[in-house]
């Protein structure tokens, strides 16, 4: 009847990888999670890559060239599909049979995208960097040791943050293209009132959120 005595089982036993029985499938929830993860990581791991790498790139065109032909395409690229739904993306690509995680790293473009615009506007107007331009140093030499080095913090964080963002997109992509991965899991979870498998899902993004700014932290 103690609810810290609760939580400290709890949190014991899912130390060792015990998160209780899920109510719906009547199994062990780690062995559910062990079971889809084979399923989910492709499409975690290829689509945060590539919504990282489309995200940093395109965030790049529109701060450092300094060109409105490439600065407006950006953002309007940006904007549009912040617009659109994960959902809605996950249904185009099913029904043109394309790979998901495309619409994983679509959705994810425009997140990484703002914070990424920002860390480089913010490092291409530093003093040491217009310093380092009036003495007339290369455009790659000047990219590389003023912008990118002194961001490369950030951007570890970033890169962490877009996984936990990226496995959010999982969830509609999973659930309405019939993918058996832990997005639909988390789904289907949700919609029968699982308590013990949302438990040990919020757990796991938790843990994995304050393990990212640890590392973030750490790297700085």
């Amino acid at each position: 009847n103690s609810l810290f005595r609760f939580y400290g089982r709890y949190l014991t036993h899912a130390a060792q990888g015990d998160f209780g029985v899920s109510d719906a499938y009547r199994l062990p929830v780690a062995g559910l999670l062990r079971v889809r993860l084979s399923t989910s990581a492709p499409l975690l791991i290829w689509g945060a890559s590539a919504g990282l790498c489309l995200g940093l790139g395109l965030a790049w065109l529109s701060v450092w060239p300094r060109r409105l032909t490439l600065e407006v395409p950006a953002l309007a690229a940006s904007g549009l599909l912040l617009a659109i739904p994960p959902a809605v993306l996950a249904l185009f690509f099913f029904f043109r049979e394309w790979p998901l995680w495309l619409a994983v790293a679509l959705a994810l473009l425009p997140r990484v995208f703002s914070t990424a615009r920002s860390i480089f506007r913010e490092a291409s107007g530093s003093p040491a960097l217009l310093a380092a331009r009036a003495r007339g140093l290369g455009a790659g030499t000047l990219a590389l040791r003023y912008v990118v080095a002194p961001a490369a913090p950030q951007f570890a964080a970033l890169a962490g943050v877009a996984v936990v963002l990226a496995f959010g997109s999982l969830i509609p992509v999973e659930g309405l293209c019939d993918v058996p991965g832990i997005g639909q899991l988390a789904l289907k979870g949700a919609l029968a009132r699982d308590l013990p498998l949302l438990s040990a899902l919020g757990l796991i993004i938790t843990s994995l959120v304050a393990g990212v700014q640890w590392l973030g932290e750490m790297v700085r």
